[in-house]
């Protein structure tokens, strides 16, 4: 325990040295990973990891937590597809706009600043339920292609 303590202060000198005044968001970032949760209304994922959705119910939760002090901009992308032509409105402290969905995906390509703390995204759909043969969920939307990447 005692080595690894005295390795890593004798490394920080160097490490700012090469990163200069980038090292400290560098440390920050890992220090401090962004949080993302789905929350109530969505599903566990559902198809293959390189492909993979999420069926929500009427209104869903998505929960971003910034640990660290630095707000942190991310670049989130995902699509949204319903059974009919529909609405779906995000809320929160990072994002407020509607969207049109359909049985295309529609996509959300959105570049935000995530302030120190907890935030939820909501989302809510007027689509029609999807019935499903054998699934009794609440189907109404599907969420598909989440990425969310953390820019410099």
């Amino acid at each position: 325990d005692y080595k690894v303590t005295g390795v890593q202060t004798c490394a920080l000198p160097i490490l700012r040295e090469k990163y200069g005044s980038d090292w400290d968001a560098r440390a920050d970032r890992a220090l401090h990973p962004l949080i993302v949760l789905w929350g109530e209304g969505f599903s566990d994922p559902e198809g293959p990891p390189d492909n993979g959705f999420r069926w929500s119910k009427a209104t869903g939760e998505l929960r971003i937590t910034n640990g660290s002090t630095r707000t942190r901009r991310i670049r989130l992308q995902l699509a949204v597809q319903t059974e009919n032509d529909a609405h779906l409105w995000l809320s929160g402290t990072l994002l407020n706009e509607e969207l049109r969905t359909g049985s295309q995906p529609a996509p959300i390509d959105r570049t935000l600043d995530v302030p120190p703390g907890r935030h939820v995204l909501r989302f809510r759909s007027d689509g029609r339920r999807v019935l499903a043969p054998g699934d009794f969920r609440t189907l109404i939307f599907k969420v598909s292609g989440f990425k969310l990447t953390e820019l410099e």
